[in-house]
């Protein structure tokens, strides 16, 4: 019984977050979160974003914290990984002043990530090519409608380019 308690994380809001089985043999979860379900937490201690991580990116999904795009990978899988979130105060608003070489933590029910910064970028939403989804290297990219101090919709992106740095 204590090992079942063990496997169960509970969040900052004493949510119950589902445990994720991940297999260190093939890099891949063995099985993957329900869309719209939070699975961990991404950490960025040098602007003191702490938020929830979301498998999904529907606009219900993104009031909570932050998305992940269901075509990229997840977390240790060792490709792609694209997180969105709000570029309110409350979510990513301070993006934009992330340095390189910043870390992202990324806490998940199965396992901790480190990434580290190496890129920055303002890309238009209509260059889908500027997330590329490949397989070769774990490279976390997460981004926020640009620029953040202005009211409507917003076609520029800031993009924060990091790759895995605990390996």
């Amino acid at each position: 019984a204590i090992n079942i308690v063990n496997m169960i994380s509970i969040d900052a809001d004493n949510k119950i977050i589902k445990p994720i089985e991940f297999s260190e043999e093939k890099q891949k979860l063995v099985e993957y979160p329900e869309y719209g379900t939070r699975y961990g937490n991404i950490k960025i201690d040098s602007i003191g974003i702490n938020l929830p991580l979301y498998y999904g990116d529907m606009p219900s999904t993104l009031q909570n914290g932050i998305g992940q795009s269901s075509g990229a990978y997840f977390p240790g899988e060792g490709g792609s990984i694209i997180c969105m979130g709000h570029n309110t105060k409350t979510f990513l608003y301070d993006l934009p002043t992330i340095a390189n070489d910043a870390i992202i933590e990324v806490n998940t029910s199965y396992g901790d990530f480190k990434y580290q910064v190496y890129q920055t970028k303002v890309v238009s939403m209509y260059n889908p090519e500027e997330l590329p989804i490949q397989k070769d290297e774990e490279i976390l990219m997460l981004y926020t409608c640009y620029p953040v101090n202005t009211l409507g919709h917003k076609t520029d992106r800031f993009v924060v380019y990091a790759k895995r740095a605990d390996m």
